[in-house]
């Protein structure tokens, strides 16, 4: 962005855009899809429980919580913790996917 223009935080460009639609897609598929597994009668069925929790539980930590913090620029710890809990579910649930489809390509050989 040139530097003679002024920059509003209340606009948002292109790839702010595009890079917020990706993790809503990413967010409601993994969410759907560890919800989906864990009502199935198959194997793994807590493991996408808990990836399932761990993602709902991450954002209503950081939607929920009362910001405390002063007006320093920071970001509240508990929304740091319920970012990384909400991520620790959504990398396991893309690690699930991952595992099952290489299982399942490899075990074709």
């Amino acid at each position: 962005m040139p530097s003679d223009i002024a920059s509003d935080p209340n606009v948002w460009t292109t790839g702010e855009l595009i890079n917020i639609a990706l993790f809503a897609i990413l967010y409601l598929s993994c969410l759907t899809f560890a919800i989906r597994k864990t009502l199935q009668k198959d194997y793994g069925r807590f493991y996408f429980m808990a990836c399932a929790v761990l993602v709902v539980v991450g954002t209503l930590a950081m939607v929920l919580e009362p910001f405390n913090s002063t007006m320093s620029g920071e970001m509240p710890p508990q929304a740091g913790l319920g970012a990384w809990v909400m991520f620790l579910g959504l990398f396991g649930t893309i690690a699930a996917i991952v595992w099952g489809v290489t299982r399942r390509v490899f075990s074709q050989r």
